[in-house]
């Protein structure tokens, strides 16, 4: 068996936005209705997108924003009519996108494997299943933001030179700081899985059972990238942030802007974005071992007795992210769980069932 998807979309009213994906599975099983049988599979699934966030919300007053009512924020979307505290009138659109095409995207493939061997031996099967994957995701996306009042605005001028207001450089408002949220990281993990199930009889009692053991490891990482978007400036929008186009226009944004990444938000000097150092990431292994049994006994036509256990053993550790040079900190927890189940099904007709459990 051969399947396959491809995926081409686009979003109504929404500028640049896409979503393109493929992916195939197939299949082949050897010995079909035979007592050894071997099943083979694979899946593979890649994602390419330039993610949305929508619009921004404007802060309308705040206590580092205006002055009245003091301690209390409020927010409204930032779409319609909009009159900023500088004056500006104007109307954004549902169509209006404050991303950047040069710089925003989101990329996933997840790759999965698994071998299946099962045998019987007259009414009772041995089952073993192997499965590995491994899952890749990284992305840039722009989050449209006003958490400075950059939207509203914050003063009816623009004092340039830092003379009025105590932040230095007030906004009349009109532009939306193009925050980058950024983040990699892939997932891997093996799982092994062996299980026994059947039917027997013991006199006029009937058994049906399922036993088996489960074994699996799984590692996790992930980082962000290192860019520079106007984040260690305030406030975010100035004259120097909208000419390197970390702020966009409320009204006109253009995800066509010639963006380049810089070293630092200071710095003339273009850089490529890179992943940030693997003593930035976050680290992750875990890994779990566990035993189960289950056994549906027919201790008379109309009365069925179930009882079922497992026991399960975790371990995982965590490495936060150090300073270069310095040593790591993990983290390790160990547990262990086990859980059991009885329950009873009465039957007093072939079309009715009591449960107790």
């Amino acid at each position: 068996r051969l399947q396959g998807l491809w995926h081409d979309q686009n979003v109504v009213d929404r500028d640049a936005v896409y979503a393109n994906r493929w992916g195939f599975a197939p299949s082949v099983t050897i010995g079909l209705g035979t007592p050894t049988r071997l099943t083979a599979s694979y899946y593979y699934l890649e994602n390419h997108e330039l993610p949305d966030s929508g619009i921004p919300y404007q802060y309308v007053c705040s206590a580092t924003n205006c002055t009245l009512p003091a301690g209390n924020v409020f927010t409204t979307p930032a779409v319609g009519a909009i009159t900023t505290r500088g004056g500006q009138t104007g109307t954004v659109s549902r169509s209006a996108f404050y991303g950047l095409k040069d710089r925003d995207f989101r990329d996933a493939t997840t790759n999965q494997a698994m071998l299946r061997v099962e045998h019987d031996f007259g009414g009772i099967t041995l089952r073993n299943t192997a499965r590995v994957s491994h899952s890749e995701q990284a992305y840039i996306f722009t989050l449209p933001d006003d958490s400075q009042g950059n939207v509203s605005g914050t003063a009816a001028t623009n004092p340039t030179t830092g003379a009025a207001g105590t932040r230095g450089d007030v906004l009349t408002g009109g532009y939306v700081w193009r925050r980058g949220n950024t983040r990699y990281g892939f997932s891997e993990s093996l799982i092994d899985q062996t299980d026994l199930s059947g039917t027997f009889a013991t006199g006029s009692i009937k058994h049906s059972f399922a036993v088996g053991a489960e074994v699996a490891w799984e590692k996790t990482r992930r980082g962000t990238f290192v860019s520079a978007n106007g984040s260690t400036v305030s406030p975010r929008c100035n004259t120097a942030t909208i000419a390197r186009y970390y702020c966009a226009s409320l009204f006109n944004p253009n995800p066509s802007d010639p963006w380049v990444n810089y070293t630092s938000d200071t710095s003339s000097v273009a850089t490529p974005i890179v992943r940030g150092a693997s003593n930035t990431e976050t680290q992750n292994d875990a890994t779990t071992i566990g035993v189960y049994g289950f056994d549906s006994i027919t201790l008379l036509p109309q009365l069925i007795l179930n009882l079922g256990a497992r026991y399960d053993r975790f371990k995982s550790t965590v490495t936060l992210p150090f300073a270069a040079g310095g040593n790591a900190t993990r983290l390790s927890r160990k547990d262990e769980l086990f859980n059991w189940q009885a329950g009873l099904v009465f039957k007093p007709t072939s079309e009715t069932s009591l449960y107790a459990s």
